[in-house]
């Protein structure tokens, strides 16, 4: 029994005085700072100068292993700091999942960014879809994408598979001349489940917009009031009436107010709806029901950074 003991406090200690900037204090450096020429050296997160001391102390070079979406191991931030560039680097995955090649370069303060990947531009030769939506090149259909022929275009194009979902050219068309897909029933996420989207234009890159959840099959439904309730004061979004809910009519605009019409068993008025959305928080009410419990209690209802629903309760006393 004292020997277990012995080995736990031993371990607790190794754990608790552990220094995480001597893990790689015997490794060779990986090259010299752009900056100022001292030696690269490598820690858990980063590969930094070894005049880095701290913010605003000594030299600022450092290089995060983690950036731009990806893990440089020792070998690739060694080439890159080597060569500056690196052409069509593999590794990187977009938010849809899907791996993608890129090629990256880095600064003399270790920033990296990257330019179009090769493999998302379209030749003169490759069948033409329809003008670019962000210059005045033409959509060609590639191998892989829907893309852009003009080599300075920062347009991404839109990838032929997304989530497991092949996108056929009118599909990518109504994306590229409409800014909006028709509803797409049948893409599936990393966890293998399905779910519904629109594939839309945001910027220099395509996106998903979300149909509003539809509401509980015990929700209670309420008559409807035409006109505006309120204007959203973040996105400018008109925020109308359901039957079950106050939300835009869209979600194109990125509001994502989704207040339910009744909420802990009270009815949530269309006044007190505009208040919220405008000024941000409505009550305290006292007569609202927990749904577990059946008790009442009492709460200030607010929208949070997200726009979603928060409660702020009374301390107790």
């Amino acid at each position: 029994m004292e020997n277990i003991v012995e080995q736990t406090t031993d371990l607790v200690t190794r754990v608790r005085d552990h220094d995480r900037s001597q893990l790689f204090v015997q490794d060779e450096s990986i090259g010299n700072c752009p900056q100022c020429a001292s030696e690269i050296i490598e820690t858990a997160l980063s590969y930094t100068c070894e005049k880095n001391e701290g913010k605003e102390k000594g030299c600022s070079f450092v290089f995060w292993k983690d950036t731009s979406g990806r893990w440089f191991d020792r070998s690739t931030a060694k080439r890159l700091l080597e060569q500056k560039e690196l052409t069509d680097l593999h590794g990187f995955f977009n938010r849809n999942g899907e791996a993608y090649e890129t090629s990256i370069m880095i600064s003399t303060e270790g920033k990296v960014t990257s330019s179009k990947s090769t493999g998302n531009r379209a030749n003169s030769s490759d069948e033409a879809i329809c003008p670019c939506p962000k210059c005045d090149g033409t959509i060609r259909e590639t191998d892989t994408h829907y893309a852009c022929d003009q080599e300075t275009c920062k347009f991404s194009g839109v990838g032929k598979v997304i989530c497991k979902r092949e996108i056929n050219r009118d599909e990518a068309k109504s994306i590229l001349v409409d800014g909006k897909s028709p509803l797409i029933e049948d893409f599936i996420s990393r966890r293998g489940r399905p779910f519904p989207a629109y594939l839309v234009l945001e910027g220099n890159k395509v996106g998903f917009e979300f149909p509003p959840r539809e509401a509980a099959a015990d929700a209670r439904k309420f008559e409807v009031q035409p006109g505006v309730v309120a204007v959203c004061p973040k996105f400018g979004a008109e925020i109308y009436e359901t039957e079950t809910h106050y939300r835009p009519r869209t979600s194109a605009t990125g509001c994502k107010i989704d207040i339910p019409r009744e909420i802990s068993k009270r009815v949530i008025t269309r006044e007190e709806a505009k208040e919220l959305i405008e000024k941000g928080q409505i009550g305290p009410f006292d007569d609202l029901i927990a749904k577990k419990t059946g008790n009442p209690y009492t709460a200030i209802l607010y929208l949070k950074k997200n726009q979603r629903i928060g409660y702020r309760f009374a301390k107790r006393e």
